[in-house]
This record gives structure tokens, C-alpha cells and sequence, in this order.
């Protein structure tokens, strides 16, 4: 995982996210899915910026979360 650098913050028309940078092979997120290069927009109901937020909310999380992706100039929402 990684913040967005300055020049894909301005691809992305200037939102924040985590970039994930790699998936290995049969782990939890490639079970669920997640693949190189996805963004990671969202959890939960809140837009993150960058890593650091992302871990905030994922610490504080009970239950369920759903993550908002960004591939391919799609949208997907992910339940955790």
C-alpha cells in the first residue's frame, strides 16, 4: 500500500487514496479480489487521503466494512 504521489493525485482529479502496490499471490486480498494498482477511495461512509487515515479507520472498525475502489475509471464498492 501507498500514498498517492503528487503527479496520480492530479490523474485522479486531485483525490486522495491508497494506491494498493502489489497483491501477493493467495493472500487475504486476493481472495477478496483486490488487485495491483487498485485505489482505495473510501471506507465505510468516509473518504480517505492516505495510508495513515486508512489505518485509523480500520483500527476503529467493528463489524463490517466496505471499501470504495477505483480500477480502470470504474467504481466498486468491497464488503470486508
Amino acid at each position: 500500500l501507498a500514498d498517492l504521489s503528487s503527479s496520480a493525485r492530479s490523474r485522479a482529479g486531485g483525490a486522495g487514496g491508497v494506491l494498493i502496490s502489489e497483491v501477493a499471490p493467495g493472500s487475504l486480498a486476493a481472495q477478496y479480489g483486490l488487485e495491483k494498482n487498485d485505489l482505495i477511495a473510501g471506507v465505510s461512509r468516509y473518504q480517505i487521503n492516505n495510508l495513515a487515515e486508512l489505518t485509523q479507520l480500520l483500527k476503529s472498525s467493528t463489524g463490517r466494512v466496505t471499501l470504495t475502489i477505483h480500477r480502470n475509471r470504474r467504481s466498486y464498492v468491497l464488503t470486508l
